[in-house]
């Protein structure tokens, strides 16, 4: 009879511990789950504003620093002896000038790697080829005729171009400024500067992103400058990734890819060059590391585990508690109940309140005395 008193002893508790067990875990679970979600998804929606805002924000200085080049090169290009030199058709002299241009100005300092003046056929009589000042060994005449001909052609129309272009292996910025004969009625030809985007921009754009980021250049089928960590992607990947951008139009509402490089984790997204010629193969892609996000994430949840196991044993604690409490009356009404049983009449139990345990310790006290 004892041990059957014991069983069912454990049993109640069982049967108010377990619910109650159940339920804490079924909340703690739902809880990670969902704070895992909200958290992941907080994250990618900040990190593409992140990178989206990096775009905007490139895309808006690479204007503005080719309407400083404009404004810097048009007043150089105005000059009046390097406005004369050009009025005399001359090669030499005009390559003499071009050369002297580049030399007074310092324009390598600024990372013009070519000067190029093209003469407007219709005002040259002697039909002068372009003329091309090549620096770095850059001696590519039909690259750069055919790069730099949509500027060219809107530079003829009487105002300073600028164009983002692909010549060769490298990546420029080009402005072309249009020459005037001396009456200033009529174009005689356009000044032409290109200058490379090289690592620097590429270093720039990264640091342009906050965190611990990373950028590559690409043109055509090239990856131009990149400050990814050596070996850590294949330059055919990341153009096979740029080629993907560009297949969404550059949306910026396509989901981000994740790339785990040298083991941290990065979003990736991309860009283009703005482009006269409608050039969608110049661009760059942007890798933002979310490494210490998924630092805190794992913190977060390391967290919300010990306070959600703490809150579940201290629940355990407090219940297992009301429950001794609420199961000591009915353990000693059944040891009076035994007793009864076995003929010891005055055996009395005791109200300790005025719930139902007390109601049922009053009724069995009275049951006794009328026995």
């Amino acid at each position: 009879m004892a041990h059957r008193g014991k069983f069912l002893q454990i049993s109640l508790r069982t049967k108010v511990l377990v619910p109650v067990l159940a339920v804490m875990v079924l909340l703690l679970t739902v809880t990670v789950v969902i704070v895992n979600l909200r958290f992941q998804r907080q994250m990618e929606t900040n990190s593409q504003q992140e990178l989206n805002a990096t775009k905007m924000r490139f895309q808006h200085e690479q204007i503005k620093y080719q309407e400083s080049l404009k404004s810097r090169f048009k007043s150089l290009a105005r000059e009046p002896h390097y406005v004369s030199a050009f009025r005399t058709f001359d090669p030499p002299t005009i390559r003499t000038q071009l050369r002297q241009m580049f030399e007074n100005e310092m324009l390598a300092s600024e990372g013009v790697i070519f000067i190029y003046f093209a003469p407007k056929r219709e005002a040259d009589a002697n039909n002068t080829s372009p003329l091309l000042l090549p620096v770095e060994q850059l001696d590519n005449l039909p690259g750069i005729t055919a790069g730099c001909s949509a500027v060219i052609q809107l530079a003829e129309q009487g105002d300073p171009a600028t164009d983002t272009v692909r010549i060769g292996d490298k990546l420029c910025n080009v402005v072309a400024i249009p020459i005037f004969n001396t009456t200033h009625d009529q174009i005689i030809g356009t000044l032409v500067f290109g200058e490379e985007l090289g690592w620097n921009v590429a270093q720039e754009l990264s640091i342009g992103t906050g965190g611990y980021s990373c950028t590559a250049l690409l043109a055509g089928e090239r990856v131009i400058a990149s400050t990814l960590p050596r070996d850590s992607m294949p330059d055919e990947e990341l153009v096979a990734r740029f080629h993907q951008y560009s297949a969404h139009g550059g949306d910026t509402n396509a989901a981000l890819d994740r790339v785990v490089l040298q083991g941290n984790h990065f979003f990736c997204s991309g860009g283009n060059f703005p482009s006269l010629k409608g050039d969608t193969s110049l661009g760059y892609l942007l890798f933002s590391s979310y490494e210490d996000q998924l630092l805190a994430l794992d913190e977060t949840r390391s967290q919300l585990l010990t306070v959600s196991l703490s809150a579940m044993l201290i629940g355990s604690l407090v219940v297992w508690f009301f429950v001794q409490r609420a199961t000591a009356p009915l353990l000693e009404l059944r040891d009076n109940a035994e007793a009864v049983g076995r003929g010891d009449f005055s055996r009395r139990a005791r109200v300790r309140s005025r719930d139902e345990c007390g109601e049922l310790a009053r009724s069995f006290n009275q049951m006794t005395e009328n026995v």
